[in-house]
């Protein structure tokens, strides 16, 4: 067959495909996942305002460095998250959290990687950009062992348009919407 007929063969499946019951369901399913994703977290951030009058929200991007990819590495990167929230418990650095939203990926560039909200007690916490560094780094040397990435947003807050991270208020109603704003990529 000819490069002509191959690639119209090629959009002609690809039609049949989009146009099937089973796909549409899939879009239909991933939709409905995403906003009632959305919903969930929504309430989580609200009831968290209603039991604290400030939140120190914390953004911080968590991975494995380029040269420690493997075939495993998405189950390395799952067990490095279970391994820092088992000793968030008992680690004075996470003392004040309250909360956390993960959203995981696997990127072609980056790879597996994990985006983290984490929410602290805005009574007991300040200086974010400090604290998503501490964190950062009890990441990189204690919990991968040297082979951890990560990016502090919050060192960068002047790069968002609409700022929903670091010192927030429960009467604060933009940037409220702007946290929603942030939290609704990870619920995509």
């Amino acid at each position: 067959k000819t490069a002509g007929e191959l690639f119209n063969e090629l959009i002609q499946s690809i039609r049949t495909t989009v146009n099937s019951k089973e796909f549409k369901a899939a879009v239909y399913a991933g939709e409905y996942n995403s906003v009632r994703n959305y919903r969930e977290t929504e309430a989580y951030i609200d009831r968290l305002f209603e039991i604290y009058s400030r939140l120190l929200v914390i953004r911080i991007d968590v991975g494995i460095r380029k040269e420690f990819l493997d075939e495993n590495a998405d189950g390395e990167l799952q067990e490095h998250l279970r391994h820092l929230f088992n000793n968030a418990r008992n680690n004075r650095l996470f003392a004040a959290m309250i909360g956390q939203i993960v959203k995981r990926e696997v990127g072609k560039e980056k790879g597996p990687h994990a985006h983290l909200f984490l929410f602290f007690d805005g009574s007991k916490v300040h200086k974010d950009e400090h604290l998503t560094d501490l964190i950062g780094k009890y990441w990189n040397e204690r919990i991968t062992h040297g082979e951890g990435t990560y990016h502090n947003c919050n060192r960068n807050k002047n790069r968002y348009k609409h700022l929903g991270i670091g010192m927030i208020s429960h009467d604060d109603v933009e940037k409220r919407a702007n946290l929603l704003l942030a939290v609704q990529y990870v619920t995509k």
